[in-house]
C-alpha cells in the first residue's frame, strides 16, 4: 500500500501535477519493487492503452502489463486490491477522526471524508480556508469552494 498525505497531494497539485499523474506515481512506487510476470491495472487514463504503454515501459520486459477500465470487475486481484485500498482509507479516516475528536472535543467528528457526505461538508464549514486541519487536502474542489466563498465575501465587504 502506498499512502500519499493531503499535504503531499497539495504540494504536487501546486506544482501542476494532476490527480491521475499522482496516482501513476503511486503505481510506479508499487511496481518498482514488484516481481510479477503479469500486472493488471484499473485504467485511470481515458485511453487504456496509453497507461498500459507507460507502465509497460516503466517495468520493462520483466512483466506483462494489462490496463483496462473496470479491471476490478474482470480481474480478481484488481478487485482485491481495490477493497484493500478502500479498507485502508477507511481505517486512516477513522484514526484521524478519533484523534480530531479527542483533541478538539468536537463530538460531531468529520464524517466519511467524501464530498457528498453532509457531515463532511459541515465539518469543513467550521474552518476558514487558512485554518483547515493538516489532514484536509486544500486542493480538493470542495475546499476550494470554501476559499472562493471567503474571497467573494471579502470582496462584498469591500464594496
Amino acid at each position: 500500500i502506498v499512502e500519499i498525505s493531503a499535504r503531499e497531494i497539495d504540494q504536487l497539485r501546486a506544482n501542476g501535477v494532476n490527480l491521475n499523474d499522482i496516482e501513476k506515481l503511486a503505481m510506479k512506487k508499487i511496481l518498482k519493487n514488484l516481481k510479477a510476470e503479469e500486472i493488471y491495472i484499473d485504467a485511470l487514463d481515458v485511453k487504456e492503452g496509453r497507461l498500459q504503454d507507460e507502465m509497460q515501459e516503466f517495468v520493462g520486459s520483466q512483466s506483462k502489463v494489462t490496463a483496462e477500465h473496470k479491471a476490478d470487475d474482470t480481474y480478481l486481484v484488481v478487485g482485491a486490491a481495490s477493497i484493500i485500498a478502500k479498507a485502508r482509507r477507511d481505517e486512516v479516516m477513522e484514526e484521524i477522526n478519533k484523534e480530531y475528536m479527542r483533541t478538539t472535543g468536537d463530538e460531531d467528528g468529520m464524517g466519511s471524508g467524501y464530498p457528498s457526505d453532509p457531515k463532511t461538508k459541515d465539518f469543513l464549514k467550521k474552518f476558514k480556508y487558512s485554518e483547515m486541519p493538516e489532514f484536509v487536502r486544500r486542493s480538493w474542489a470542495t475546499v476550494q469552494k470554501i476559499k472562493d466563498e471567503e474571497s467573494n465575501t471579502s470582496l462584498l465587504d469591500f464594496f
